[in-house]
């Protein structure tokens, strides 16, 4: 199952099933976050997906602060399974692409400290939901295989239109999206890489992302 459709399926999950803290729970910036991640299509160099990354990430720990003890006791267990939360209630699209492209296109120079960081724990984010389960979560196995079969029985009854990023449609999975030859649709200029000044010049047309 692609990622995209197993997201889709999983929504029945709660923040009590990652053991999000209740003082956590629903707060006002899980929505701004959710929104923040989820636009991590609408923009189109590697920085610009970082960034988005980045404010999320910052946004989650200002829900810690905010409703923590205020010494940080606790926060860096209780990031990660706040941060999948997120990222699985956003639904963002081509999630593991989106991750390859950064990892390979954004400088190293440029990629270091907290945003790296956070970059890691959305990588790690992305593939807990690639590999989530009942035993992943706290619900009882055959309460889980009742919902998840539901909900999927339900998408497949009615799949909705076809998922598309920069106005592109067709792209159901993470393996068939148009985008995922990066380099055939970015142009060269926007990615930190260094270009080979032997290589033939060729004009690549940039990718509009669709609001």
């Amino acid at each position: 199952m692609a990622l995209s459709e197993k997201m889709s399926v999983l929504q029945f999950i709660q923040p009590s099933h990652f053991d999000i803290a209740p003082v956590y729970r629903w707060h006002p910036a899980f929505t701004l976050a959710r929104n923040e991640i989820a636009a991590i299509n609408d923009v189109l160099s590697p920085q610009e997906k970082v960034e988005r990354v980045f404010r999320t990430s910052k946004l989650i720990h200002h829900i810690l602060g905010e409703r923590g003890d205020g010494d940080g006791a606790g926060c860096a267990d209780d990031f990660l399974p706040i941060l999948i939360f997120v990222v699985l209630k956003a639904q963002p699209p081509f999630l593991n692409a989106n991750v390859e492209y950064i990892t390979r296109f954004r400088h190293p120079d440029r990629l270091s400290g907290e945003r790296y960081y956070y970059l890691t724990q959305f990588a790690s984010a992305c593939e807990f939901l690639s590999n989530v389960g009942p035993s992943s979560l706290s619900i009882d196995p055959e309460e889980y295989t009742r919902l998840f079969c539901a909900r999927r029985r339900r998408r497949n009854s009615d799949p909705g239109p076809t998922e598309g990023v920069g106005g592109v449609e067709g792209c159901r999975s993470d393996n068939h999206c148009p985008h995922r030859d990066w380099t055939q649709h970015y142009p060269i200029g926007m990615l930190d890489v260094k270009r080979d000044p032997n290589a033939k010049k060729e004009q690549v047309p940039a990718v509009r992302a669709s609001r």
